[in-house]
């Protein structure tokens, strides 16, 4: 009987190295996701409005309403935060949970009712979030919703204001109110 070699495939192990080397290039890169102990700075929340960027909302902004073509109602939200944990960064499907309220006269009248969301990185080192919805009105209820109409707008008393709340993966809470105009 002869002695018979086994044959290693490179194959296997030339996968497990290649993986190992990507990660550690992409966490030298991008650097590791903090944890709760590297938080220095005091929460903060500041409520914003945009599509594709943060544009910061004071109190008497107008909050545009997006009038879809069934009948539906929506603003668009934005916000950026800092001194909150920004969630997992891709590695798992942990997230902070933002709530974005509307109130009407003192009066719950829309809400997102609390989703988990990634925060993206902002320019300036803080966390920001955008195209976050509310849904104003819906072709498949009959709230008794302000009836808007294209082109004209709902008149915004003075107890009327955004609330956005946000609870990051370490437990932070921070909350930002602003007076309404719609």
């Amino acid at each position: 009987m002869g002695h018979q070699s086994k044959k290693k495939t490179p194959g296997l192990l030339l996968i497990v190295r290649t993986l190992a080397w990507v990660t550690c290039a992409c966490l030298l890169l991008t650097g590791c996701p903090p944890t709760c102990d590297d938080l220095q700075e005091q929460p903060w929340l500041l409520s914003g409005t945009s599509e594709s960027s943060f544009t910061p909302l004071n109190d008497g902004d107008r909050l545009p309403v997006v009038f879809g073509p069934q009948g539906g109602a929506h603003v668009t939200l934005a916000l950026k935060a800092g001194g909150v944990h920004p969630g997992s960064l891709g590695q798992s499907e942990t997230y902070p949970t933002v709530t974005a309220d509307i109130f009407n006269n003192d009066t719950l009248w829309a809400s997102n009712d609390g989703h988990s969301r990634r925060l993206d990185p902002a320019e300036d080192g803080s966390w920001k979030l955008t195209e976050l919805r509310v849904t104003l009105r819906s072709m498949f209820s009959n709230d008794s919703l302000p009836q808007f109409e294209p082109e004209t707008s709902f008149k915004a008393g003075p107890r009327d204001y955004l609330r956005l709340h946000l609870e990051d993966v370490c437990g932070n809470v921070v909350e930002d109110e602003v007076g309404l105009g719609f």
